[in-house]
């Protein structure tokens, strides 16, 4: 079983993303129980850099 946790923004972008790349692992956004969105690690970095351009 899963269970959630905070994690600073930062530290998933520069520590967690790049270890789950590393592991060979891509990151499912929007899960629920039917469908999620899996993409490439640089591909949610690339997004959430420029993302937080915005602000």
């Amino acid at each position: 079983m899963y269970s959630s946790a905070s994690m600073d923004l930062q530290e998933f972008m520069d520590e967690l993303l790049p270890q789950l790349e590393e592991d060979g692992i891509k990151p499912s956004i929007f899960f629920n129980n039917d469908d999620s969105a899996v993409l490439n690690v640089e591909t949610l970095i690339r997004d959430l850099k420029e993302e937080l351009d915005k602000y």
